[in-house]
């Protein structure tokens, strides 16, 4: 027999439940949650020259979904370094125009060559002057693609794993 309360309990445990099961379904349609941005040469090394100081750094990006994905636009990634517990954007590429999408079907993957390059002189990107040795990672737009009702696809900013950028002195 149940009492007045005990329905109740039992009705917020049905709710809560169902509500869990909801959001795990809704969790797992994103593609990003199957997704690995991996990099290939570690470490990397810093160079620094009379216009600048940059980097070349190459990942994997992995479909590890049982849909396909698209990486938005043909732009590099952005670049952000750790600074006192938290990940601050230190270089963005210059883009001209919006760049087109890239498709990867289920277990696809691409290799994804960034050159990163801040220029101290009168050039564009600027060196930010905390683009120096550290732990860094790159960032990517990773969605869906886009369907009938949607023209462009809804991107997700998807970070790498972290890697370590090195002086080219090995320090």
């Amino acid at each position: 027999m149940l009492f007045l309360g005990q329905t109740t309990g039992l009705r917020r445990t049905l709710m809560a439940a169902t509500v869990a099961l909801m959001g795990n379904a809704c969790v797992s349609r994103q593609p990003w949650n199957k997704v690995s941005l991996r990099i290939v040469d570690q470490p990397v090394v810093l160079r620094r020259t009379a216009e600048g100081s940059g980097f070349n750094v190459s990942a994997f990006l992995v479909n590890h979904s049982s849909k396909p994905i698209v990486r938005g636009g043909a732009c590099a990634p952005d670049l952000q370094r750790e600074l006192g517990g938290s990940w601050q954007t230190v270089w963005s590429p210059i883009c001209i125009g919006s760049g087109g999408l890239q498709w990867l079907g289920p277990g696809d993957s691409v290799l994804i060559k960034t050159s990163v390059f801040g220029y101290s002189i009168r050039r564009e990107p600027r060196l930010d002057q905390r683009m120096t040795t550290g732990r860094y990672r790159i960032r990517i737009g990773v969605g869906l693609p886009p369907n009938s009702h949607d023209s462009r696809p809804k991107l997700r900013v998807y970070p790498s794993i972290p890697f370590t950028v090195r002086d080219s002195s090995g320090d």
